[in-house]
């Protein structure tokens, strides 16, 4: 079964925990905890958090945090990877390992900026971004704006053993053209991959070895994803998945599990352009495929539900190569609340990790990760907002087979 081992609400510690759109990584006994307006750290496993201002890394580089934040703990070289979002459209990439940040109360980090001009020239933005680890790279996508070189979504690596080392580093990227929201593999291994539905019909997948600068793509055909009839009212009455919610038919979640790439999407009742077909789900829900690497056999499964929605899927292998999912889900009858479950194994059990009146869960994006030091656990970020007081409160749950 999946088994929730620790279950902690950082705004029940301190107001200031308080955002949307978590993320969050863990290695040895420290946890760093990211938000659109936050940032915490925990030298206790997850039992207690205190507030790191993501401003103190960007100031330096002469930026201001804006909202997006992602991170990622690196075990092969024992570092935390936070990239954060600046009100300039740049990026501001934090390094610091364990001993680092129990040293400094989490206060010490190296950094990096990555300017988006250096992508799209004058003008450009960064928006939307994600990490993963392969063996010997950190790999990053994210949306590319304005600018005077075109937009599109961006796939970029930077060498783990030269982070490592907190030296200069070289910008390798390319661009996926006509297509957004792009979201590299976690797990990836010795090859960079990156996912996007090309089209309703159709997740592109992009190869990019470690060994060599080629990059190739195909697109492998999946059932085609209804993208009509997202909206879901909650018990209060308001619309938990209106067009404010930031809800959509794109990929959230993608990871690796030996030969298999896991990919996962929100999807909604009906086919667009196909009214005589009606819905084919009853409430929106999670649409996922698995991928067979190199032959490109694929086959597909779905979270859904007669009596409530499922949305904003990710996905993350453990180091034994279970598959987890941290979701949100919640509808007419259920207040939305946060959930993970395990994909894998024996006991493919969905459990809550919230409750009480809600009026809301998600955001863009929630999140999970490998939990190191242990083989088959995960931690997970999800956020609730309560119905009367209309707070967030961000949870960090550790879950496992």
């Amino acid at each position: 079964m999946t088994t929730v081992t620790r279950n902690t609400d950082l705004r029940a510690q301190s107001a200031d925990l308080d955002a949307w759109e978590p993320c969050v990584a863990a290695g040895e006994d420290v946890v760093i905890y990211t938000g659109n307006w936050f940032a915490a750290c925990s030298l206790d496993g997850g039992q207690t958090f205190s507030s790191i201002d993501p401003n103190s890394l960007c100031t330096p580089h002469g930026e201001a945090m804006c909202c997006d934040q992602v991170v990622i703990y690196a075990p092969s070289i024992r570092v935390f990877l936070w990239l954060i979002q600046t009100d300039a459209g740049n990026y501001v990439l934090g390094v610091a390992s364990p001993d680092e940040l129990r040293n400094s109360n989490g206060l010490a980090w190296t950094t990096y900026l990555i300017p988006a001009d250096r992508f799209g020239g004058a003008g450009a933005q960064m928006d939307f971004p994600e990490v993963a680890l392969g063996d010997h790279y950190l790999y990053i996508a994210f949306n590319l704006l304005g600018g005077d070189r075109g937009e599109s979504p961006i796939g970029l690596r930077l060498s783990l053993s030269t982070l490592a080392e907190r030296a200069q580093t070289w910008l390798t990227f390319f661009r996926a053209s006509d297509i957004w929201w792009m979201r590299p593999v976690q797990n990836t291994g010795d090859t960079g991959f990156f996912v996007v539905l090309s089209s309703l019909s159709a997740v592109r997948i992009y190869s990019w070895p470690e060994n060599a600068s080629v990059i190739t793509w195909v697109d492998v055909a999946v059932a085609t994803i209804p993208e009509d009839g997202f909206s879901t009212r909650m018990p209060s009455g308001s619309d938990w998945l209106d067009p404010n919610s930031k809800i959509g038919a794109q990929i959230l979640g993608a990871t690796r599990s030996g030969r298999d790439i896991w990919v996962a999407w929100n999807g909604a009742r009906r086919i667009h352009d196909h009214p005589e077909v009606g819905d084919v789900f009853p409430y929106p829900h999670i649409g996922m495929a698995i991928i067979v690497i190199g032959s490109w056999a694929t086959s597909q499964r779905y979270v859904w539900n007669d009596r409530h929605a499922f949305a904003w899927p990710a996905l993350a292998t453990s180091v034994s190569g279970d598959v987890g999912l941290s979701f949100c889900w919640g509808g007419e009858q259920w207040d939305p609340q946060h959930g993970v479950a395990m994909l894998t194994g024996p006991n493919q059990v969905f459990q809550a990790t919230t409750s009480g009146q809600t009026e809301g869960a998600g955001g863009h994006y929630i999140s999970i990760r490998p939990l190191h030091p242990s083989d088959n656990q995960f931690c997970a970020a999800g956020f609730i907002q309560t119905r009367t007081t209309r707070e967030n409160h961000p949870h960090y749950v550790v879950f496992g087979p």
